[in-house]
Protein backbone atom coordinates (compact mmCIF):
# COMPACT_ATOMS: atom_id res chain seq x y z
CA UNK A 1 0.00 0.00 0.00
CA UNK A 2 3.13 2.53 0.71
CA UNK A 3 4.70 1.78 -2.56
CA UNK A 4 1.31 2.43 -4.45
CA UNK A 5 0.51 5.68 -2.46
CA UNK A 6 4.30 7.05 -3.73
CA UNK A 7 3.94 5.86 -6.23
CA UNK A 8 0.81 7.77 -7.05
CA UNK A 9 1.99 11.16 -5.11
CA UNK A 10 5.19 11.03 -7.77
CA UNK A 11 4.05 9.76 -10.60
CA UNK A 12 1.75 13.33 -10.91
CA UNK A 13 4.26 15.61 -9.16
CA UNK A 14 6.91 13.98 -11.46
CA UNK A 15 4.78 14.85 -14.53
CA UNK A 16 3.40 18.15 -13.39
CA UNK A 17 7.06 18.81 -13.67
CA UNK A 18 7.56 17.62 -17.13
CA UNK A 19 9.50 14.70 -16.30
CA UNK A 20 9.72 11.30 -17.33
CA UNK A 21 7.59 8.09 -16.60
CA UNK A 22 10.97 6.45 -15.85
CA UNK A 23 12.17 9.34 -13.48
CA UNK A 24 8.97 9.14 -11.23
CA UNK A 25 9.43 5.49 -11.20
CA UNK A 26 13.31 5.75 -9.37
CA UNK A 27 12.28 8.62 -7.36
CA UNK A 28 9.23 6.58 -5.90
CA UNK A 29 11.30 3.37 -5.29
CA UNK A 30 13.70 5.79 -3.68
CA UNK A 31 11.20 7.35 -1.17
CA UNK A 32 9.08 4.35 -0.79
CA UNK A 33 12.56 2.64 0.56
CA UNK A 34 12.96 5.26 2.49
CA UNK A 35 9.41 5.30 3.92
CA UNK A 36 9.46 1.89 4.56
CA UNK A 37 13.34 1.81 6.57
CA UNK A 38 11.82 4.30 8.71
CA UNK A 39 7.99 2.35 9.47
CA UNK A 40 10.53 -0.45 10.23
CA UNK A 41 12.75 1.13 12.44
CA UNK A 42 9.81 2.64 14.63
CA UNK A 43 8.57 -1.06 14.40
CA UNK A 44 11.61 -2.33 15.66
CA UNK A 45 12.24 0.20 18.65
CA UNK A 46 8.41 -0.40 19.91
CA UNK A 47 8.66 -4.07 19.76
CA UNK A 48 11.81 -3.87 22.03
CA UNK A 49 10.66 -0.78 24.34
CA UNK A 50 6.98 -2.43 24.88
CA UNK A 51 7.88 -5.34 26.30
CA UNK A 52 10.56 -3.80 28.40
CA UNK A 53 7.90 -1.48 29.67
CA UNK A 54 5.48 -3.87 30.89
CA UNK A 55 8.23 -6.07 32.36
CA UNK A 56 9.63 -2.76 34.60
CA UNK A 57 6.40 -1.85 35.35
CA UNK A 58 5.45 -5.82 36.64
CA UNK A 59 9.01 -5.97 38.48
CA UNK A 60 8.22 -2.55 40.20
CA UNK A 61 4.83 -2.78 41.11
CA UNK A 62 3.43 -6.01 40.03
CA UNK A 63 1.04 -4.33 37.89
CA UNK A 64 1.17 -3.29 33.92
CA UNK A 65 -0.85 -0.70 34.89
CA UNK A 66 1.82 1.99 34.82
CA UNK A 67 3.21 1.09 31.38
CA UNK A 68 -0.55 1.16 30.14
CA UNK A 69 -0.93 4.95 31.53
CA UNK A 70 3.11 6.27 29.75
CA UNK A 71 1.25 3.96 26.34
CA UNK A 72 -1.99 5.80 26.41
CA UNK A 73 -0.14 9.42 27.25
CA UNK A 74 2.00 8.61 24.50
CA UNK A 75 -0.97 7.41 22.31
CA UNK A 76 -3.14 10.73 22.89
CA UNK A 77 -0.63 13.33 20.99
CA UNK A 78 -1.50 10.51 17.87
CA UNK A 79 -5.47 10.34 17.92
CA UNK A 80 -5.33 14.38 17.86
CA UNK A 81 -3.04 14.51 14.58
CA UNK A 82 -5.46 12.75 11.50
CA UNK A 83 -8.20 15.22 12.24
CA UNK A 84 -4.96 18.36 12.25
CA UNK A 85 -4.56 16.97 8.71
CA UNK A 86 -7.41 16.20 7.85
CA UNK A 87 -8.21 17.91 4.44
CA UNK A 88 -4.73 16.71 3.07
CA UNK A 89 -5.40 13.21 3.85
CA UNK A 90 -8.92 13.61 1.72
CA UNK A 91 -7.25 15.45 -0.93
CA UNK A 92 -5.15 12.70 -1.17
CA UNK A 93 -7.86 9.98 -1.16
CA UNK A 94 -9.66 11.92 -3.90
CA UNK A 95 -6.93 11.43 -6.63
CA UNK A 96 -7.48 7.79 -6.49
Amino acid sequence: MISVIFRKLTMDRVKAEGGSEERAMREAATDTAAALGFISAIGAIGGFFIPKAFGSSLALTGSPVGAMKVFLFSISPASLLPGRYMDVILKIKSNF
